[in-house]
């Protein structure tokens, strides 16, 4: 079996998503900040250049960010989690301003939001995904590199910058880096999306949180399209190739932050009974 790993699996590689790569991808993420009421409030919005695809913001007093995507072809966002709505009336691209309100989802409360854009010379995306104590921003470069900066949530202070290097370009967005427990240690860690293989394989660079050092350092945790089973404590790769009719799937427990294979099953389609059969672990090979 054809293995997706790339030939270089390295900090690089864990960014290449990151990467604004104008050829492949027109989207743009502008800057706005205003208020949302009498709260100042920072905004990212997802521009495809006629309407916005999502909203991103933060209100200055949490850095807690809060992703909206749109919800029809006006400029309506439905918050995830809370289900308030955000109705912008009023958007004049040249100037650079936004008019509109926040309603909470009961429909009790509306709120004036009033933005104006602020560009940002560094390009740095906000992330949609963070930590109890940390949120991200990802600064996409020319010539496929990327950063992502680790801010703290209560001093807004910068505390870390994870740099890379890759040879490819891949699709930016609010969603590049990801928050979990990676190595069950009940501490969260973050990972950054690297890209896509055949079918629905996929990879991620996974980032530990170190107590000690209070830093988030690369690891040793990697595979294609990782599931991270909380309960028992265990992760699942698997790894499709040839039109899903050959599947890898494996099963690795943490011994020292270290991915220590448990079980390894191989799948192959049988066209007969129409459905994966398990074979010999040799055959996916």
């Amino acid at each position: 079996m054809k293995k997706h790993f790339p030939a270089r699996l390295s900090l690089a590689a864990g960014f290449l998503a990151a990467t604004i790569c104008t050829a492949a991808f027109s989207q743009t993420f502008t800057g706005y900040s205003g208020f949302i009421g009498e709260q100042p409030v920072e905004f990212m919005l997802e521009d495809n250049g006629v309407t916005f695809d999502s909203v991103l913001y933060m209100y200055a007093k949490y850095n807690i960010p809060i992703y909206a995507p749109r919800v029809d072809d006006a400029l309506k966002f439905h918050e995830q989690g809370s289900g308030a709505l955000l109705n912008f009336s009023e958007f004049n691209r040249a100037n650079g301003t936004l008019e509109g309100e926040w309603t909470d989802a009961s429909k009790t409360e509306t709120i004036k939001i009033s933005l104006r854009k602020t560009p940002d010379e560094s390009g740095d995306i906000l992330q949609a995904n963070s930590t109890k104590e940390h949120y991200f921003r990802i600064t996409p470069l020319e010539g496929c590199t990327s950063k992502v900066k680790v801010f703290d949530k209560k001093t807004n202070a910068l505390l870390q910058v994870v740099e890379g290097s890759g040879e490819g370009c891949g699709r930016p967005g609010f969603h590049v880096v990801g928050v979990d427990d990676y190595n069950f240690d009940g501490i969260d860690d973050f990972s950054a999306f690297a890209e896509y293989f055949s079918g629905s394989n996929s990879i991620r660079e996974y980032f530990l949180f170190d107590t000690k050092t209070k830093k988030y350092s690369s690891s040793e945790i990697r595979g294609i399209s990782l599931e991270f089973d909380h309960e028992n404590k265990i992760i699942h790769e698997t790894n499709s190739c040839c039109m899903g009719t050959i599947v890898s799937k494996k099963e690795y427990k943490v011994v020292n932050n270290k991915m220590a294979l448990v079980k390894k099953q191989c799948f192959k389609w049988d066209e007969k009974k129409r459905k994966l059969i398990e074979r010999n672990k040799s055959t996916c090979e």
